[in-house]
């Protein structure tokens, strides 16, 4: 089975500017990655679309929250992002 983590994506510019492309009123959405697959999807429990925060920081914290209760360490959750961002790569290269 792949292992999934939980994040709440910041894409901090080369000017200092930092963006969070997954917020919404009320919060962030958190998106869930699956190691080795190209695409990310929101979190959804019970039918509906997550919203934490409202704060990044708290949308934060909540998401390494989940990612511990999915039994995930924050060395677990690196090698995730890392497999993601690889397979990402190699889709945008055209590597199979």
């Amino acid at each position: 089975m792949e292992r999934r983590c939980v994040v709440i994506p910041v894409i901090e510019r080369p000017n200092g500017m930092i963006m969070t492309p997954s917020s919404t009123e009320g919060g962030f959405f958190p998106r869930v990655i699956v190691e080795g697959q190209i695409r990310y999807s929101r979190l959804v429990i019970e039918g509906e679309d997550q919203v934490w925060g409202p704060t990044l920081a708290e949308a934060q914290e909540r998401a390494a929250e989940q990612n511990a209760a999915w039994g995930l360490t924050s060395d677990d959750v690196l090698q995730i992002l890392i497999g993601w961002q690889v397979a990402r790569d190699q889709d945008d290269a055209g590597i199979s």
